[in-house]
Formats: C-alpha cells, sequence, structure tokens
C-alpha cells in the first residue's frame, strides 16, 4: 500500500518552492509568482489526482473481493462439514458429535470472517482517511496557490 504518490508529494514541494523563491514586493508583502509555471505544476497536479482516487477505488473493491473470497469459502466449509457428518456416520453419539464439531467449526468460521470484516473495515477507514487529508492538503495548496496569483493580479492591475 501507497501512503501517497511520490509525484504528487515532489509536484507539491515544486509549488511550495515556486512560492518560496518568487519575488516579493515590497510593504505590500506579496509574492510575484510566475503564473505560466505555478499554472504548469497545478495542471500536473490536477492530472495525477484522479490516479490516486482511482487507487482508493481499487482498494475497496479489493476489499469486496476479498470479503465474498472468505464468505465463500466458509460456505463452503460450512457445507463440507454438515455433508461429511451426514454421510460418514449414522450412530447416535458419533452423529451427535460430529453436528457439534461442525457447529464449533460454523462458529470458528463466523468469528474469523467477523475479523476478517473488521480488520478490512479499519484498513479501509485508514487509507481512505489519508487519502482525505493528503487531497484536503493537496486542495489547500490549490486554493492558497490561487488565492496568492489572484491578489498578484489585483496589485499588478492597480
Amino acid at each position: 500500500m501507497r501512503t501517497i504518490n511520490t509525484t504528487t508529494l515532489a509536484l507539491l514541494t515544486k509549488i511550495e518552492q515556486l512560492v518560496l523563491a518568487s519575488p516579493r514586493v515590497p510593504v505590500l508583502n506579496k509574492v510575484m509568482v510566475d503564473e505560466e509555471k505555478l499554472l504548469d505544476l497545478l495542471d500536473n497536479l490536477r492530472n495525477l489526482l484522479p490516479q490516486e482516487i482511482e487507487e482508493a477505488r481499487q482498494i475497496v473493491a479489493y476489499k469486496s473481493d476479498l470479503m465474498a473470497t472468505a464468505k465463500k469459502y466458509a460456505e463452503q466449509l460450512i457445507n463440507d462439514s454438515q455433508k461429511k457428518a451426514k454421510t460418514i456416520i449414522t450412530e447416535n453419539e458419533i452423529v451427535k458429535n460430529a453436528k457439534i464439531e461442525a457447529e464449533n467449526i460454523r462458529r470458528h468460521v463466523i468469528e474469523e470472517l467477523n475479523r476478517q470484516q473488521h480488520d478490512s473495515d479499519k484498513y479501509t477507514e485508514e487509507v481512505l482517511t489519508a487519502l482525505e487529508t493528503k487531497l484536503n492538503r493537496a486542495l489547500l495548496a490549490i486554493q492558497n496557490g490561487r488565492n496568492q496569483l489572484a491578489r498578484t493580479m489585483r496589485s499588478e492591475q492597480r
């Protein structure tokens, strides 16, 4: 699992460096940013974000597939246990013991399935929370860049 695309981080760093390296306008405490460079970096960042969103979708899909496979496996184990118990033994005490064992297996499988569901949900929540945080930071950086650019453009028009 990747935490964030390194190219995205690199682009955010370049945007930050562009702003920090840009000349300051005295008295106004403003920065003059090369509009073309900033817009190019923002376009590149905008192009990368859908890839990261797709990665999050793939993680959710993988979780669903994993849960379906685990459920199928659990059902197969239960079915196999029940068939074995019915066909192998006919005597009363042995059948009773087999049913108890099948129930134990079924309970164990259900517990394991619940644990896997919980772990999967927790993992998905962590990934989506991390992605949301990163997207919010990227959006904030974009908004700050646009605001700075707008202030610069307004001050140039005066």
